[in-house]
C-alpha cells in the first residue's frame, strides 16, 4: 500500500492465515471490499518434490466442504493431502496390565489393549478427514485471492496504530508505511496473541495444562497410510497421523505429550537417540520409525473470549479461542467460525442492517461461542479423564471405550460429530450440489 495513503474498506481482516485468508476469499466474493493484513511474509510456493512439513491440519468434512465450496478443494488435493479412513484411540495399558482384569465387558489380552475403532464406511464417505498441511492450504487460498479484484492482500506489515472517528462509526489501522485504512469492520484473525482482540478489550478466559506438545515428521517403514492412532497414557496422549508419500518415501506426523521437562530433554538427543526412544515409548502397533526428519514443540493452554466482539470489532479462528490439539479440532473450528461469520454479515446486508453493529456481532457469538466452548469442555474431559493413574478413573474410562466398541450407535454418532456434521450447518459448511 503507497506511503501517506487513505483506503476505505467494506471489511479489514488482520491476519491471513488459514482462518484469515478463508474468511476474506469468502467475503470477497460477496461482493464485499476487503483488505488483508498479516505481518509474515507469504507462503513458498508449493514443491511436490519437499517433504511433508511440521505443521499439518486434520480437516474434517465439514472443512473440506468449506473450501469445496470455495472452488479451492480440488487444487488442494491434486497438490498433496492424506485422507484418513480410520481412526483408533485406546488407553496404552502395556506398563499396566492388571488393570485388564478389573474392566466389566472386557476379553482382550493386555497385547490387544483397549482400543476402539472409528470407520468412515459407518458415515458412508470416503474419509472421516484429511491430513493438509497448513502452507499448502495458506499458498492456495493465498492464490486465489490474487485473482479476486476485490481483496486487497499485504503481507510483511505492521500495524502501528489504531484510529477511530469521533462517533466510532468507522474504525481505522495506521500501518508501518505511514498508509491508513479504514472500514466499519474490522476482525481479528492473527492468532492467539491478537492485536486486535488487545486493542478492542476484549477478556480472555485462559488455563494452562502444565504440558508441552512435542510434534515432529518422520519416515515409516510402511504407508501410505489411511488411520489415525490415539493412545492414552498416564503422562498425555501420544498420537500418528498419516502424511502422503512423498519421493517414494512413507511419512506420518507423531505428537508426544508429556511434561515440559521431559519435552525438552527429548529434543536434545540426538536422532538415532530420539528414534530409539520414540521406539521404546510409542505403541507397538505403529508403523516402524526408520528416520526422524523435524521437531518442534509448543506450551498447550486453553483460551477462550468472553466477548467475540461488538461495535466493529469482531474475532475468529485461535484470536478467539484455542483448544487442545488432542483430537486436531482447532482448524475446524476456526473454519466454522468463518462460515457462520459470513452467514451473518450476508443477511444482515441483505436485510439492509448494519452488517457491523453489535447486534449483528452478537448474533454471530450466540451461533459460534457456545458450541466452541462445547468442544474445549469435550477435549478437557477426555485430557484430564485420561491423564492420569487414579484405578478408578481408568476403569471407568475403559470401560467407556468397551461400551463405545460393542454399540455401534454411540460408535456412529462419535464418528458424525467428529466429520463436523451439526444440524443447521452454514451455507459455506454444507455439502455443494
Amino acid at each position: 500500500m503507497p506511503s501517506t495513503t487513505k483506503q476505505h474498506y467494506d471489511v479489514i481482516i488482520v491476519g491471513a492465515g488459514m482462518v484469515g485468508a478463508t474468511l476474506g476469499l469468502a467475503l470477497g466474493r460477496c461482493d464485499m471490499r476487503v483488505l488483508l493484513l498479516d505481518n509474515q511474509k507469504s507462503p513458498i510456493p508449493y514443491n511436490k518434490e519437499q517433504q511433508p512439513d511440521l505443521r499439518v491440519s486434520a480437516l474434517n468434512l465439514a472443512s473440506v466442504n468449506i473450501l469445496k465450496n470455495l472452488h479451492l478443494w480440488d487444487t488442494i488435493n491434486t497438490m498433496r493431502c492424506c485422507p484418513f479412513k480410520k481412526m483408533a484411540v485406546w488407553e496404552d495399558l502395556r506398563h499396566d496390565t492388571s488393570i485388564i482384569s478389573k474392566l466389566p465387558f472386557i476379553k482382550q489380552s493386555p497385547q490387544q489393549l483397549n482400543k476402539v475403532t472409528f470407520d468412515c464406511t459407518h458415515i458412508r464417505q470416503p474419509a472421516l478427514g484429511y491430513i493438509v498441511e497448513n502452507r499448502i492450504l495458506q499458498y492456495c487460498l493465498h492464490q486465489a485471492i490474487d485473482t479476486e479484484k476485490s481483496i486487497d492482500l499485504y503481507t510483511e506489515t505492521q500495524i502501528t496504530s489504531f484510529l477511530s472517528s469521533p462517533d466510532d462509526a468507522i474504525k481505522g489501522l495506521q500501518l508501518s508505511d505511514g498508509s491508513k485504512c479504514f472500514s466499519k469492520l474490522i476482525i481479528g484473525a492473527e492468532g492467539a496473541n491478537s492485536q486486535i482482540r488487545s486493542w478492542a478489550g476484549l477478556g480472555l478466559d485462559k488455563r494452562d495444562y502444565g504440558q508441552h506438545a512435542l510434534t515432529m515428521i518422520v519416515e515409516t517403514d510402511t504407508g501410505p497410510l489411511d488411520i489415525t492412532w490415539q493412545a492414552f497414557t498416564k503422562n498425555g496422549p501420544v498420537s500418528l497421523l498419516p502424511l502422503p508419500d512423498c519421493n517414494h518415501k512413507h511419512y506420518a506426523s507423531l505428537v508426544w505429550y508429556d511434561r515440559p521437562e521431559k519435552i525438552k530433554m527429548l529434543l536434545r538427543l540426538s536422532d538415532n537417540d530420539f528414534v530409539n526412544e520414540l521406539t521404546d515409548y510409542f505403541p507397538k502397533e505403529l508403523p516402524r520409525i526408520i528416520k526422524l526428519h523435524q521437531r518442534g514443540s509448543f506450551p498447550l493452554a486453553a483460551r477462550h473470549v468472553q466477548q467475540y466482539g461488538g461495535n466493529g470489532i469482531a474475532l475468529a479462528g485461535d484470536a478467539a479461542h484455542t483448544i487442545n490439539p488432542l483430537a486436531g479440532q482447532g482448524v475446524n473450528l476456526g473454519l466454522m467460525d468463518v462460515a457462520v461469520l459470513v452467514d451473518v454479515i450476508k443477511q444482515s446486508r441483505h436485510e439492509n442492517r448494519d452488517y457491523a453493529s453489535s447486534e449483528t456481532l452478537q448474533l454471530y457469538q450466540k451461533l459460534r461461542k457456545a458450541d466452541n466452548r462445547n468442544m474445549l469442555l469435550l477435549m478437557d474431559m477426555f485430557y484430564y479423564g485420561f491423564s492420569n493413574d487414579i484405578t478408578l478413573l481408568k476403569i471407568v474410562r475403559n470401560t467407556a471405550l468397551a461400551l463405545t466398541n460393542k454399540t455401534r450407535f454411540i460408535a456412529k454418532l462419535t464418528e458424525y460429530y467428529g466429520a463436523g456434521f451439526r444440524k443447521n450447518l452454514p451455507t459455506l459448511a454444507q455439502t455443494p450440489n
